[in-house]
């Protein structure tokens, strides 16, 4: 009767109804799962799933849910709103540096997650959606109340709910828990880069893009006004430059590119040119398919 699970990747390489995804993937297969898990509940059987909450993005091999998505198991698949109950967790902190860092998570409202991107600021998931799923038992209340009353609070939950829209998923969202490689000292507090001498700070973490537009942002601090860095986006292990900026202070870069076809290698390089050292805040490190 009762049951555990994580559906996010469910049915991914999958085709089918619902809204369709790239390549003949069904996007709603996480619902069709969750509505799968339904059905085999016995009467006052529960199951509880933890998805990732948010923004909606289709990463083309997880499905980070948002609100809308979530009405769908109702109007599309037919799971009873009254057997259905939402809560969400929010990362609210976590260890700048450190290979199993500590972190900070806390209850959050479902309605005030749509911003919250996956994997970033932090790694992976950033808000967590858990779902409660209860088969009616008419000898027992559901999850302690009424049904009329949890009606009402998934009810709230999903008003307003929009058509959707898929996000493109970050490619790298910050430069620490990404597979970047490092030749510099790093302050696991302040996650602040030191570099004594000429040579890279990092460089990595080499992935695939597929053809199409691409969006740079990145915010730095450097603590030498007079540094000389050079960032790079190069593919190909280094053959194909992308994108390159020479920078001398602190600076922000908001910069699109295209690539024509798809590229291997792709990585992203820090470099201290001057025989001086130099210290770096990467406060903002993200690559995204526009």
């Amino acid at each position: 009767g009762n049951a555990g699970e994580n559906v996010e990747r469910r049915g991914g390489g999958g085709g089918g109804g619902g809204s369709g995804g790239g390549g003949g993937r069904d996007r709603e297969a996480p619902l069709q799962a969750i509505r799968k898990i339904y059905e085999l509940l016995a009467p006052g059987g529960c199951a509880l799933i933890t998805v990732p909450y948010g923004k909606l993005t289709d990463s083309g091999w997880w499905i980070q849910f948002s609100r809308g998505y979530l009405e769908r198991l109702f109007t599309v698949y037919g799971v009873p709103r009254e057997s259905v109950d939402v809560k969400a967790l929010q990362r609210v902190a976590i260890q700048t540096y450190s290979p199993n860092p500590w972190q900070q998570w806390k209850q959050a409202d479902p309605n005030e997650l749509g911003d919250v991107e996956f994997h970033h600021p932090g790694p992976h998931a950033n808000a967590l959606g858990v779902i409660t799923l209860e088969k009616p038992d008419t000898r027992k209340k559901i999850f302690g109340r009424s049904r009329k009353k949890n009606m009402q609070t998934l009810d709230m939950l999903v008003e307003n709910s929009q058509p959707l829209k898929y996000a493109n998923p970050i490619l790298i969202g910050g430069v620490f828990y990404n597979q970047f490689l490092f030749d510099a000292t790093i302050d696991e507090r302040s996650g602040q880069m030191v570099r004594t001498g000429r040579g890279h700070l990092f460089w990595g973490p080499y992935i695939r893009l597929e053809a199409g537009r691409y969006d740079l942002d990145v915010d730095l601090r450097v603590s030498e006004p007079e540094c000389d860095l050079m960032l790079r986006v190069i593919g190909r292990r280094g053959e194909m430059v992308c994108y390159e900026r020479r920078i001398r202070g602190n600076c922000s870069i908001r910069h699109s590119f295209a690539a024509a076809h798809r590229i291997e290698d792709v990585e992203i390089t820090l470099e201290n040119k001057h025989y001086e050292g130099v210290s770096v805040t990467m406060d903002r490190l993200v690559l995204r398919k526009r």
